[in-house]
C-alpha cells in the first residue's frame, strides 16, 4: 500500500490491515407536544422510536400540548452506512366506549398517519447524512424532526454521534 501525506512523502506498507467500521448512535432526547389532539384532557400517548428499521423502542405517557419530555430511547448502529433512517410514529388513544370505560384503539405501532374515533397517530421519517470526509470524522450533530400529519402534532430531536471502531 503507498500513502503520501500532504508534505509529498511517500510511505509503503505491506501487508493485510482491516478498515474501521462506522458505529452511529442515535439518541432520541426530547419530545415537544406541538398538539395533543385532545381538547379536554391531555394525551393518552404511545410512541415508537425506529433506526434503520431496528426497533422499536416503546414510550407512552400523558403529556399535553406544549410539554416536554426525555423519551429516553437510544441505538447503536455498527457498520452503518453513509445515511441513517429515523422514524418516530406517536399515537393519541381516543376511543371511549362509554359508561366511564376506556377501551384502547389496538396494540402496536400503527402505520403513516391518520385519525378516526379511536385516536390520532402521526409518523415522520427522516434520512441523516453520517458521512464525513478526511479530518474529523467522528463527530456529533444535532436533529430534529416533525410530525403534522394528523391532529397530533409533535417535534422529535436529539442527537446523533459517530464514530470508528
Amino acid at each position: 500500500m503507498k500513502a503520501t501525506d500532504p508534505s509529498n512523502i511517500v510511505a509503503y506498507k505491506e501487508g493485510t490491515f482491516m478498515t474501521l467500521k462506522r458505529r452511529v448512535q442515535v439518541d432520541f432526547t426530547n419530545i415537544h407536544v406541538i398538539d395533543d389532539s385532545d381538547a379536554l384532557s391531555d394525551c393518552d400517548c404511545d410512541f415508537w422510536f425506529m433506526v434503520d428499521g431496528a426497533g422499536p423502542l416503546h414510550w407512552s405517557g400523558s403529556p399535553s400540548t406544549g410539554d416536554d419530555f426525555d423519551p429516553n430511547a437510544h441505538f447503536t448502529v455498527d457498520g452503518a452506512g453513509t445515511t441513517i433512517k429515523l422514524r418516530t410514529t406517536g399515537r393519541d388513544d381516543d376511543e371511549f366506549c362509554g359508561f366511564g370505560i376506556l377501551c384502547t384503539c389496538g396494540l402496536g405501532m400503527p402505520d403513516g398517519n391518520g385519525s378516526n374515533g379511536c385516536g390520532d397517530w402521526s409518523t415522520v421519517i427522516k434520512a441523516e447524512d453520517v458521512y464525513s470526509n478526511g479530518y474529523g470524522e467522528n463527530f456529533a450533530t444535532p436533529f430534529s424532526m416533525t410530525a403534522d400529519g394528523s391532529p397530533l402534532k409533535f417535534t422529535v430531536s436529539g442527537t446523533i454521534t459517530v464514530t470508528f471502531v
